[in-house]
């Protein structure tokens, strides 16, 4: 299948940054934690004077390394992988290839550096002295690169993913053949200039086979995205940690360093977790909350640090932030009135809460639970809870309604940016059948009379999910098209962020298909 989708050149340089930017960052930070390393360890293998985590340099020459020659003139193939890095994500001709090239060289750098950490390595080989032009280039990597960092070796793991990845970009084969030379001289000089042993081309080319597979398996570019934070994180601190510890002679600053890292590593892989297992159980299994919308405490210990940052978020918005008025709600609104079998009248109206509205302004609740055309109060109100990193407002909710109405809350949570495309669409539907099954609870209980109930689709942090239920729950009752669910938005939510991509017209229509059902009850 030819890819249509050509990336555009910012999300080129981005993607490009965003990787180059990684691997300098974890790269530098593990080679001069390798460097400090060594110096403590010298000339001993365990410092005394540190006794708490023991720590050492491995060396991985093998009798058949003494074999190898040093060739000076492979500096220059040695100095092509950073160009090939970068070259790379121009060659790519569609969005998918680009985000499968960044996502394995993204990938590939974590891993390495991990193993970077834990089975820190040196060359132990003397390079020969360089008199003639190549002195520049090893003079330079003297500099900027310390003979740490060993295995695997990442100039094999990247020159043989960028080439597999590119390797259909075009089916010309001088492009084949100089795409594989490249690669092959880019390999055999890790070792000819005295870069790498034997081992560490063997370690990088396990690590590309690990990193392909990996990288296959995962669901989205949301998972890469929080195993990138689970092990960055965790290198950082832990890194740092043992870099203050040495300087300043703190050795207890060590332990709690690695304490906190692997917290930090466990906090977010769990949650990487959750966006590769996306299922409804395992969401509320994960972010748990009580009959007040409110996080439990089990909820806080699993993902403390992430719900910090979205507290804080949500803080700044709403110190920041514009408020949605109640006017604009009600403009959003829908009427979903009818008369069931037996007679009675429901008039229902479905809205989704903008970021701020709930608890910006609690006066305003009063009023929403009114119904503007009757001027009378709503007998029911049932808040559908879709943030799962937050709190919900329905406490507040609560609080402030001193009428006689009943309220419901239903938490549904949905992760933050995932698409709707990873919904299962049985649980949203088995969602709008509870709702309805609410609704006619009231109506029944009320004979002979008319009931009045407000539907709000609610999600603390922004409109983006909110909206996007709300628009589904409409297909689902037959009163919005599928066809026209992208313009309604527009002109009812402007400021949703609700793409094509986040809310795909496949789910629209899944959902569209048991609104005949539903409409013959």
């Amino acid at each position: 299948m030819v890819e249509k989708d050509t990336p555009n050149f910012t999300s080129r340089i981005i993607s490009l940054i965003v990787a180059l930017a990684l691997f300098s960052v974890l790269y530098s930070l593990t080679n001069v934690y390798a460097q400090v390393l060594f110096n403590s360890l010298q000339p001993i293998q365990f410092n005394a004077a540190n006794p708490i985590i023991s720590r050492k340099i491995y060396t991985l020459a093998l009798p058949i390394d003494d074999s190898v020659p040093f060739i000076a003139a492979m500096i220059v193939p040695y100095s092509w992988s950073i160009l090939l890095f970068c070259v790379s994500f121009f060659l790519v001709k569609s969005t998918q290839q680009l985000s499968v090239l960044t996502s394995r060289i993204i990938l590939a750098t974590l891993l390495a550096a991990i193993v970077f950490y834990f089975f820190p390595a040196n060359f132990t080989f003397d390079r020969p002295a360089v008199t003639d032009w190549t002195q520049f280039g090893y003079h330079f990597l003297s500099v900027a690169d310390k003979p740490f960092n060993q295995f695997p070796s990442l100039h094999v793991t990247y020159a043989l993913l960028i080439g597999i990845t590119v390797w259909n970009v075009s089916k010309r084969w001088i492009y084949r053949l100089v795409l594989t030379c490249i690669c092959t001289l880019i390999i055999v000089s890790t070792v000819f200039t005295y870069q790498h042993h034997l081992l560490d081309v063997l370690g990088g080319m396990l690590l590309s086979i690990l990193v392909l597979v990996i990288a296959s398996k995962l669901r989205s570019s949301l998972v890469l995205k929080y195993i990138a934070v689970a092990l960055a994180g965790f290198l950082l601190v832990s890194t740092v940690g043992y870099l203050i510890a040495q300087y300043y002679k703190v050795y207890f600053l060590e332990w709690v360093a690695t304490l906190i890292a692997i917290y930090w590593l466990g906090s977010f892989t769990l949650l990487a977790w959750a966006y590769q297992h996306p299922t409804l159980a395992h969401r509320k299994s994960r972010f748990q909350k009580n009959a007040n919308g409110h996080l439990k405490l089990s909820s806080w210990l699993m993902f403390a640090p992430l719900l910090l940052i979205y507290s804080l978020m949500w803080s700044l918005k709403q110190r920041f932030g514009k408020a949605t008025t109640h006017r604009d709600q009600i403009t959003c609104s829908i009427s979903l009135d009818n008369v069931d079998k037996a007679g009675h009248y429901n008039s229902i109206t479905a809205i989704a809460t903008s970021k701020l509205m709930i608890a910006k302004s609690l006066d305003a609740l009063n009023d929403l639970a009114k119904d503007s055309s009757q001027n009378t109060v709503y007998d029911k109100i049932i808040v559908i809870d879709l943030a799962a990193e937050i709190d919900s407002h329905f406490a507040c909710l609560q609080a402030v309604l001193t009428h006689q109405t009943d309220v419901d809350y239903v938490y549904f949570p949905l992760l933050d940016l995932q698409s709707f495309l990873e919904l299962d669409i049985s649980d949203v539907i088995v969602l709008f059948k509870d709702i309805d099954h609410l609704i006619k609870i009231k109506s029944t209980a009320k004979i002979g009379l008319s009931t009045s109930t407000l539907i709000n689709f609610h999600c603390v942090m922004g409109l983006s999910r909110s909206v996007g239920l709300h628009t589904l729950y409409l297909v689902y009752k037959g009163v919005l098209e599928p066809h026209s669910y992208s313009a309604w938005i527009k002109k009812c939510y402007p400021n949703a962020h609700v793409s094509a991509t986040y809310l795909p017209i496949s789910v629209v229509h899944k959902v569209s298909k048991y609104a005949p059902l539903n409409l013959q009850k």
